[in-house]
């Protein structure tokens, strides 16, 4: 994996995750990709207690923390007013049956992430996430981005399925994020109100 021109340095991202062996690696993983500016809960109590006073520009949570829901922590993450409410979130979880993916949806999450995950597949949603165009919206009890979108492809051409293949020179391009998408993501994206 090339990550020589990766950038996110000025990236601050919150890892909540109850299982101290999977916070700690993914907070490596993080580390190796070039996001060194990162906060590592281990419950639902210690994220709020973090958000409350200080602004991240991406979360990743586990579905299940020990003290509540991760879904229960992204609503409410996304009921908050300022900057956090619209930090793209990526879930984490080793369940992938259809309720744990509407589970996330629902909650607000940006993408579902199944752990265990290498270090290429955390990069991928980081970047789509980034690259996503898709808006807030508020409706009803829903507070997050727009559910209704059309099937954007992974950046690089990277398919859903470990079966996709992308040529190794489109690989090695497509691991490095341009300014524009680091700006991207730091900077929240407006609600839309439908």
């Amino acid at each position: 994996m090339s990550t020589s021109h990766l950038n996110l340095t000025r990236v601050t991202a919150l890892l909540a995750d109850s299982d101290s062996y999977m916070l700690q690696l993914t907070g490596q993983m993080l580390r190796g990709l070039g996001l060194d500016r990162q906060v590592l809960v281990r419950t639902g109590e210690a994220a709020r207690n973090f958000l409350k006073e200080r602004d991240v520009n991406l979360c990743f949570i586990e579905s299940r923390l020990s003290d509540m829901s991760g879904y229960d922590l992204i609503k409410w993450l996304r009921s908050q007013p300022g900057r956090n409410r619209f930090t793209p979130v990526i879930v984490l979880t080793g369940l992938t049956q259809p309720r744990t993916i509407a589970g996330a949806r629902d909650c607000g999450a940006n993408m579902v992430l199944r752990k265990p995950m290498s270090p290429q597949t955390l990069f991928d949603h980081i970047k789509w996430v980034a690259a996503s165009k898709r808006p807030f919206v508020e409706v009803g009890d829903y507070i997050g981005p727009d559910r209704r979108f059309k099937s954007e492809p992974l950046p690089g051409g990277v398919g859903r399925r470990s079966t996709d293949t992308q040529s190794d020179a489109a690989a090695a391009r497509d691991n490095d994020m341009s300014d524009q998408e680091i700006d991207a993501l730091l900077k929240p994206k407006k609600a839309a109100v439908s």
